[in-house]
């Protein structure tokens, strides 16, 4: 009987087994290119089954599966630069029928998603612009950038602060969603029950978005310069006039890179008490961590030696590149491999800590960083991003940790069942002597590649 092996890694030269539906343990990627995190899960796959944790993060949904990534870009790239996407080893000779009406319904979603079946390399693809595709897409500052990160407050806050303003208030800046358990005394089993079927809902279990602060931008930004002076403009011009008219020097305003900073600290630090109630869940069974791919130990499949320098992003204090390299290169010269655990603190410095260790979190769409005054619907951002100009213009900033989740109800990969409208079939025949992979890489230069995700039944 065939079983489900799903892979992931920094390309497909170096891949390692998934740690499916473990949300504890991200598997990590700290490369030339790419910094960052990837969480699997899959329906009814080991971890979420019925009565286990991670069920829940599927509950009330049709989806099948979810790839969640979460990283930084270690040199600035273009909207239109990067896709992800469907990429095979060779021709597959698929009926035409089922894949241009899957080819429809893809392009219904996301009107950028286009296919290549003969490219000069012989390796197939299905793609999109990174920007575009993702059903979610949000973004938050790395920690060396906190100091002039600018945030709102995602609900109804209009006035920009700094996000380093907020850390001892204990709001974060990554917009998260969790699934809120209310008992009531009229049902005192409930929590029994829950216990060993995670999947049973009720009408008092909900999904909630903690309270959060919006990130837009770093202050010296023109965009952000722009929107800060013109909320500080519509505050001054709202202010009752004062009794007494102090000198100019008084009244200037307090400025920092264009920012008036006395109405970033007085009007931006709102703030509400997280109100999410999310459930305890038992530990799963320890899961043992696999080494970090770090650019130092990476190795083909060949037994070739690949070493690359990890560049640092900004040398800026704090950042974690040097550190990283100097770490790696000295573990590789005692022939060690790094700790996961001293790896995951080399990992926090770039991205923050790992916030979705909860089964039932979940990545919330929060586009304001690319719109500034707003946060746009997806279908709004895939349109915006079908203008080729748009996608030129939008540009990945090296300081900026951007996460995104691609997910379906369309295919199951338990069983590689395909159902699209009216079109039912299983495509393992297709697939049984290559992966279907999902990859994160460079428009340009296919084998610039950030990471990639594959699935194979295998005997």
């Amino acid at each position: 009987m065939p079983h489900l092996e799903v892979k992931v890694g920094p390309d497909r030269f170096h891949m390692e087994p998934c740690r499916l539906n473990d949300t504890k343990h991200p598997h990590e990627i700290n490369t030339e290119h790419f910094v960052g995190r990837v969480l699997v899960r899959i329906l009814d796959a080991p971890g979420a089954r019925p009565g286990e944790p991670a069920r829940e993060y599927f509950a009330d949904r049709s989806r099948r599966f979810c790839i969640q990534i979460e990283g930084r870009f270690k040199k600035p790239w273009t909207g239109d630069d990067i896709l992800f996407g469907s990429d095979f080893d060779k021709f597959v000779p698929f009926p035409r029928a089922p894949f241009n009406a899957g080819m429809r319904v893809a392009r219904m979603i996301d009107p950028c998603t286009f296919y290549e079946e003969h490219p000069p390399s012989g390796r197939p693809y299905i793609m999109s612009p990174y920007a575009a595709c993702m059903n979610v897409f949000c973004a938050w500052p790395a920690p060396n950038r906190l100091a002039d990160a600018v945030v709102v407050e995602h609900e109804h806050g209009t006035y920009p602060s700094l996000a380093i303003e907020h850390q001892k208030e204990g709001d974060d800046y990554v917009p998260i969603e969790h699934v809120s358990h209310h008992t009531t005394s009229e049902s005192p089993d409930l929590e029994k029950k829950r216990e060993w079927l995670s999947s049973l809902r009720s009408s008092k279990e909900t999904r909630e978005t903690a309270n959060y602060w919006r990130f837009i931008g770093f202050r010296d930004d023109p965009r952000v310069k722009a929107y800060v002076e013109q909320q500080a403009a519509l505050v001054c011009s709202a202010a009752p006039a004062p009794s007494v008219v102090a000198p100019k020097a008084v009244r200037a305003p307090l400025m920092q890179h264009g920012i008036d900073t006395r109405v970033m600290t007085s009007l931006g630090s709102s703030r509400k008490h997280n109100l999410v109630l999310t459930k305890a869940h038992n530990d799963r069974p320890g899961t043992p961590e696999l080494p970090v791919f770090l650019s130092s130990n990476l190795q083909r499949d060949t037994g070739e030696q690949h070493t690359i320098g990890t560049p640092g992003l900004m040398r800026t204090p704090g950042n974690g590149s040097m550190r990283d390299t100097a770490l790696a290169n000295s573990l590789m010269r005692m022939n060690m491999t790094p700790s996961p655990a001293a790896m995951q603190s080399l990992l926090d410095e770039w991205l923050g800590p790992w916030r979705f260790a909860d089964p039932s979190a979940d990545m919330v769409e929060d586009n304001a960083f690319i719109f500034t005054d707003r946060s746009v619907s997806v279908p709004k951002r895939r349109k915006h991003f079908a203008d080729e100009k748009h996608r030129k213009d939008f540009v990945y900033d090296p300081n900026i940790v951007y996460g995104a989740s691609f997910f379906s109800n369309l295919f199951d990969f338990t069983t590689f069942d395909l159902n699209i409208g009216p079109v039912h079939l299983n495509v393992h025949p297709f697939f049984t002597e290559m992966p279907i992979r999902y990859t994160l890489r460079s428009k340009t230069d296919e084998e610039v590649v950030f990471c990639t995700i594959s699935f194979q039944l295998v005997k």
